[in-house]
């Protein structure tokens, strides 16, 4: 049967639905939690059923009239998301075009049918855009822990509408978004709730070419989303070494904001799929990535970075291990492997060599010294020069260093099957001749606080350039990790040309709740992102004299509002 329902009034309205007129609370539910899921309001529910309105948990069996003036558009109110303001105004008004595909179900549904809808939703602010869900009967049985397991799988609207309109708004190269996702799930036997990962989007530029979004996601997810990609790629599950000594992040490229969008509504529901089996137990577990989503993400070029032990044993083991630089003071260092992929053809085969790089970084952790600002220079009548003072005082806040060493090699395209199944053997086995390593040294130094307003910074990246002795080098680099800038860039001298950016940033947060279901477990996700704007970015060369007077100009009280 098919039915055109507006929010108006109801044209056509289905019989089915003006039958229903009353409802049924399930063991320990409470008012909200049955308004919910028929999709009418909590308050309007209580009042017509005010002989159970005091209660606080309801009873298994306990019926309950529905409010007389309810519309067939406010059973599907569970599934569609409220993701903003912005969002719930461009609801009103709001016209539904509902097509509903009655069926028998089989035992076990209690007489109740299932219904595929299809809904155009058309709103001002918000275009027309079609949403399709599937509502399930809420059939259950018990798992093992007595908690419910959904028989019937249900997944709700998925509306990426707020983070594609996001990252359409990084509009330079380094501007990014960082993604919080926490969940909190309603389920029979108790509540779910906790912080699943952080994703970071950041537009990268390159000349020539249009601009590509990095996705790059920690903890869990990470390391489901390399098992469900690694599973299938490999043809067999991923050792549990992965995650032994150490952490690991995945980053995959997308080349639109849609494709961002797709990504983190499957991510959502990986980590959800995952928290879900980990604090649950579940005997059934809720499904996983799809073939066809799998198949989306391999698509993409992916990088593995794994840090900590693993990745400092795996690195020794080619005899990269870290140079000692006669350093004191509170230094933090930190070994990081990457793996990079390229994309999969057709025939699910890579098509290109692994990009492998090993980072070595030593950070000061105590701030680092930038003098005492810039004098500026003024030409007298007579033809000389005078300083008339400090122009730019260096701000306060925090100013940090950290020098980066890279490694970097490439590895054949039929490597990656046994890297998958068992990359802390695979990777040690690898036969790397030192004689074909790339290596290079980053410094970068950026820094926080007054000078810069609220939420503000600043960074700067350099490469050291030129003919350069290791002790030169090591003594240099060991100045500027006991905090002392000056002393750094005169002993590599102005004959060292550095390639540097510098660049000045601004952050903005935001918060949103999407509304996601997986196999029966009603769920929300609490999503918070921040924008990191990257503005004035500037490239170029420089002697070490005119990079100390770049930083200085950056980090001082004025330059950093320029």
């Amino acid at each position: 049967m098919s039915a055109k329902i507006e929010r108006a009034g109801v044209a056509n309205p289905p019989q089915e639905a003006q039958a229903a007129k009353t409802v049924v609370a399930r063991q320990g539910e409470t008012i909200g939690d049955l308004a919910a899921r028929h999709g009418v309001d909590a308050g309007e529910l209580a009042q017509a059923n005010p002989h159970v309105s005091g209660m606080g948990r309801l009873k298994g069996g306990t019926e309950l009239r529905l409010p007389e003036h309810r519309l067939p558009t406010q059973a599907m109110a569970p599934v569609v998301p409220k993701w903003s303001d912005a969002y719930e105004a461009a609801r009103q008004p709001t016209i539904f075009d509902h097509t509903a595909q009655s069926g028998a179900r089989g035992a076990g549904d209690g007489g109740r049918q299932a219904r595929d809808f299809t809904i155009a939703r058309h709103g001002p602010g918000a275009g027309s855009r079609e949403l399709m869900f599937r509502e399930a009967p809420a059939a259950r049985s018990a798992g093992q822990d007595g908690r419910g397991i959904a028989d019937e799988p249900r997944t709700s609207v998925q509306d990426p509408l707020h983070i594609t309109d996001a990252v359409r708004q990084l509009d330079s190269d380094g501007d990014k978004i960082t993604v919080s996702l926490g969940m909190s799930a309603s389920v029979e036997g108790g509540k779910l709730e906790g912080q699943l990962a952080n994703v970071e989007i950041t537009r990268v530029e390159e000349a020539g070419q249009p601009p590509k979004y990095v996705l790059s996601m920690d903890s869990g997810l990470a390391v489901g989303l390399y098992g469900e990609l690694g599973s299938k790629l490999a043809g067999s599950d991923v050792q549990g070494q992965i995650m032994l000594g150490g952490s690991i992040k995945v980053e995959q490229t997308f080349d639109s904001p849609e494709e961002v969008a797709r990504a983190i509504e499957l991510l959502g529901k990986e980590c959800e799929s995952s928290m879900i089996m980990d604090q649950l137990k579940a005997t059934r577990p809720p499904e996983g990535l799809s073939p066809d989503e799998i198949a989306f993400l391999q698509q993409h070029p992916m990088a593995i970075e794994y840090k900590g032990q693993m990745a400092s044993e795996i690195a020794a083991s080619w005899g990269l291990g870290p140079g000692e630089l006669g350093v004191s003071g509170n230094l933090s260092k930190e070994t990081s492997l990457r793996i990079e992929f390229p994309p999969l053809d057709e025939e699910g085969k890579f098509t290109g060599n692994l990009k492998v790089t090993v980072d070595q970084e030593t950070a000061v952790g105590g701030g680092i010294n930038l003098g005492q600002g810039v004098t500026e220079k003024q030409t007298g009548t007579d033809g000389k020069e005078t300083e008339s003072g400090i122009k730019h005082p260096v701000g306060g806040g925090n100013v940090e260093a950290k020098i980066v060493t890279s490694f970097s090699f490439e590895l054949p395209p039929e490597t990656p099957k046994n890297l998958l199944e068992d990359p802390m053997k695979t990777l040690k086995q690898l036969p790397v001749d030192l004689g074909e390593v790339a290596q290079s040294t980053t410094v970068s130094i950026k820094g926080e606080g007054d000078a810069f307003g609220k939420g503000g910074g600043a960074e700067v990246q350099f490469k050291i350039e030129g003919a350069l002795d290791q002790e030169t080098r090591d003594h240099a680099l060991t100045q500027l990790l006991e905090g002392d800038t000056n002393e750094f860039f005169k002993e590599l001298g102005d004959d060292v040309t550095f390639e540097y950016r510098a660049e000045t940033y601004s952050t903005q947060s935001k918060q949103f709740s999407p509304e996601i279901s997986i196999q029966g477990y009603g769920a929300g996700i609490e999503a918070q992102y921040s924008r990191e704007d990257h503005g004035n970015v500037r490239t170029g060369q420089m002697t070490g004299t005119q990079m100390y007077e770049e930083l200085q100009r950056l980090f001082s009280t004025q330059g950093g509002r320029r």
